[in-house]
Parts: C-alpha cells; sequence; structure tokens
C-alpha cells in the first residue's frame, strides 16, 4: 500500500500541463486509474486474508480454551477435599480462573500467532523494500533498530508488572465477594456491609 500510494501522489505531484510535455493527454489519468484500481485490488486481497486468518486463528483458539477448560475443571474435581479447605481455592476463585484464565492462555497462544506471523513477513518484506528503493535510509532505519526494540521490551516489562498487580487484586476481590455472598447472614447481622464494600472498592 505505501508503494501504492507513493505512485499515486508522485502522480497527483506534477500539473497535467507537464503530463502532455512527458507522455500525452491521457497519460496522467490512466496512470492514476491503474494505481487506484491496484489499491482497490489490495484492499480486497487484505479483507480475504484477514477473514481467512482470524476465521482460522479463531476456530483454534476456540478449541484450545475448550481442551484447557475441560482439563482444569476435571483437575478440579479430582482434588482431595483438604484443597477446597485453603482461601485461595474458593469456588469463586477457580470459577473465575476457569473464565477468565483459559482465555488469556488463549490470546498469549493460538490468536497472537497470526500478527506474529503477519508482522514476520511485513518486517522483512519492509526490510527487502527499503534496500531495493534506499538502501542509504534502510541502514540507518536498521541502525535505529535495537533502540526501537530495547524501549518496547522495557514497555512490555512494565505493562507486565501492572498486569499481575492487577490480577493478584483482582483474585483477592473475588475471594472477599464470595466469602461475603456465602456467609451473607453473618455480615448482614453484624451490619459489616460497607465495611466489606469498601474493603472491594480498595483491592479493585
Amino acid at each position: 500500500m505505501g508503494i501504492v500510494f507513493a505512485k499515486v501522489m508522485g502522480i497527483l505531484t506534477l500539473t497535467p500541463e507537464i503530463w502532455v510535455k512527458l507522455k500525452g493527454p491521457d497519460y496522467q489519468t490512466d496512470e492514476l486509474n491503474f494505481w487506484v484500481l491496484m489499491n482497490v485490488v489490495i484492499a480486497f486481497t487484505c479483507l480475504v486474508g484477514m477473514t481467512c486468518r482470524m476465521t482460522c486463528f479463531g476456530f483454534i483458539g476456540q478449541n484450545v480454551t475448550l481442551k484447557i477448560r475441560d482439563i482444569l475443571y476435571l483437575g478440579i474435581l479430582q482434588k482431595n477435599i483438604g484443597f477446597f479447605d485453603f482461601r485461595e481455592n474458593n469456588a469463586s476463585v477457580l470459577s473465575s480462573a476457569m473464565a477468565s484464565d483459559t482465555s488469556l492462555i488463549n490470546g498469549a497462544s493460538s490468536e497472537s500467532l497470526g500478527p506474529y506471523t503477519e508482522g514476520f513477513f511485513a518486517l522483512f518484506g519492509g526490510i527487502a523494500l527499503g534496500v531495493y528503493f534506499n538502501w542509504q535510509m534502510s541502514l540507518i532505519c536498521l541502525g535505529m533498530m535495537p533502540f526501537l526494540t530495547a524501549g518496547q521490551y522495557i514497555g512490555m516489562e512494565f505493562q507486565k508488572g501492572l498486569t499481575n498487580q492487577e490480577k493478584d487484586e483482582a483474585s483477592q476481590a473475588n475471594l472477599l465477594c464470595g466469602d461475603s455472598i456465602i456467609n451473607y447472614k453473618t455480615v448482614q447481622s453484624m451490619g459489616h456491609e460497607m465495611k466489606i464494600f469498601q474493603k472491594y472498592k480498595e483491592f479493585l
């Protein structure tokens, strides 16, 4: 798309008078129509490719999630009774893990394969095109890549730390929520509704 856009801009930059002198009266219109048509072809190709990618990887991802949930649920059912005495193995936490954590595994495995594959081809295709059109500028851009990669890595590590913190706090909130609902009579008899609500709010 970058090449096609550059061609269209190049054609539009020159005035019709210059085109008439260079190539003839209808050459500018014909060239413009051709490259605009190429843009439509690229758009249609992207539509088909993205549809296939999302369908295939989505299908794989849903099957992976289903399999993980089956294994997790079977594992929970086969645990000994003492396992459920621990507060971190509360029913609300386990059900939350089955609902959300399995989806996270799916997102980190099958669903991310599509963008990774696309990014891989885009990277090497971009380098090849850059070297073909202007190798000096390409070398400068490649020289900047370690700095960009380092910045991305720092950003990802920072985001990972925030995600882990949010996960721990959400787990604590689920525990509090599950306990208070199971023991709602005790909570209500002691009048601790607002205290528990404030604690839940702090976790979130």
